[in-house]
């Protein structure tokens, strides 16, 4: 058999191997953006304390349009209403935060000072205050909130459910949101619960369009967390320093 003719044979049966596959997908159904987000942000609100490793990426493009990355990582322990714990450090800075139901506490360890505030009576309007006050937001504070459907959806424009996709071996619901200015890539656990796994945030009105990617590892939705676990560690030699309120404030 001529050369051409066979390799015509093998990409015909190739089609004809393919096509019940390709009909069975397009044949399920897609599912539902929103259900998949309620699922994840109930699942996590419904958590009296959780704790979670997160490693973080992110990209600093320069005035000359290169583009560098560096890496971080968050780790957190939350105990609802009013107690948390952030340690953060990257390759240009590194933090930790507590939250004791009173008062917030805020250590820049590169910098040796720390700030002291005090605070409301939860979590979610501790951390409103100081972001809208001092400018100061904990990684991931809006996700882990209670009200993290109502801030994912009411700034959402444009959303796409994308696929079924593989995140370090486990499969995860991929989904695409933006708000024209900044776009959100989501990966929730495909399976029991439907946790994040992975989280792409993209700058789309920065030159460059500089991306933050996390991954969320070590999840535990009931952990032992103690009041010694959110009482403040002041490294020894720290200064005190104020908070400086915001721009317009």
């Amino acid at each position: 058999m001529p050369f051409h003719n066979l390799r015509g044979t093998i990409f015909g049966l190739v089609i004809v191997m393919t096509l019940p596959a390709t009909a069975m997908a397009q044949s399920q159904a897609t599912p539902s953006i929103d259900d998949l987000l309620r699922g994840m942000t109930d699942t996590l609100k419904s958590s009296a304390a959780l704790t979670l490793h997160v490693e973080k990426l992110f990209d600093d493009v320069l005035v000359t349009g290169e583009k560098l990355q560096y890496a971080g990582a968050v780790d957190v322990a939350l105990r609802r209403p009013n107690r948390f714990h952030v340690s953060y450090g990257d390759d240009l800075s590194a933090m930790e935060a507590w939250y004791d139901g009173s008062l917030f506490v805020l250590v820049d360890l590169m910098a040796g000072v720390y700030g002291l505030l005090p605070s409301s009576d939860t979590i979610d309007t501790t951390l409103a205050a100081v972001a809208q006050t001092y400018g100061v937001r904990m990684p991931l504070g809006g996700l882990l909130s209670n009200g993290a459907y109502e801030l994912i959806t009411e700034r959402t424009t444009q959303k796409r459910y994308v696929g079924l996709h593989d995140v370090g071996g486990v499969p995860a619901h991929h989904i695409y949101l933006t708000d024209g200015t900044v776009a959100w890539q989501l990966w929730i656990d495909a399976g029991e619960s439907p946790l994040p796994v992975k989280l792409v945030v993209t700058a789309l009105d920065l030159p460059g369009a500089p991306q933050t990617l996390f991954f969320f590892t070590e999840w535990n939705l009931d952990p032992d967390l103690p009041d010694e676990t959110f009482s403040p560690e002041i490294p020894d030699g720290a200064a005190l320093a104020a908070f400086l309120p915001a721009k317009g404030e």
